[in-house]
């Protein structure tokens, strides 16, 4: 478990408490969201390399560059480096594995072959002033 000290130590406790009641990852997820202050997008890796991004406030956006996705906050800093981008609404969540991708919302999934890509030199490329980070998974063929 995290420490509670920090920020990152409190969605860790909190993401525990939902896993052990819920079961679902995002719906977890979905739980921890709504108990944070203020506005988050938080993303996690799981051991076995799922990652899972939400979004309900700053930035996050789902990236693809060949074979490698990526979550990212800022298009412009990583712009040469992928060829797609998918701007995550507010209270999406995203969930990256070796089987694939969905974009859970609060009643509906969508599919990966249903995601909207835009190609990244038609993006608005405009700084968020956030730091840029970014994970990545890499499909398993």
């Amino acid at each position: 478990g995290g420490d509670c000290a920090s920020d990152t130590g409190t969605i860790v406790k909190l993401l525990e408490a939902a896993l052990s009641t819920l079961g679902s990852r995002t719906a977890a997820v979905r739980n921890v969201m709504c108990q944070l202050q203020g506005e988050n997008s938080i993303v996690l890796l799981f051991a076995e390399g799922e990652i899972i991004g939400a979004r309900d406030g700053p930035p996050l956006h789902l990236a693809r560059s060949d074979d490698k996705y990526l979550l990212i906050s800022d298009v412009a800093a990583i712009s040469d480096w992928v060829n797609d981008v998918a701007y995550l609404d507010i209270g999406q969540i995203v969930r990256i594995s070796t089987s694939g991708i969905k974009i859970d919302e609060d009643r509906r999934t969508i599919n990966e072959a249903d995601i909207v890509w835009e190609p990244v030199d038609h993006c608005s490329t405009t700084p968020h002033f956030t730091r840029p980070y970014a994970l990545y998974a890499q499909r398993s063929t």
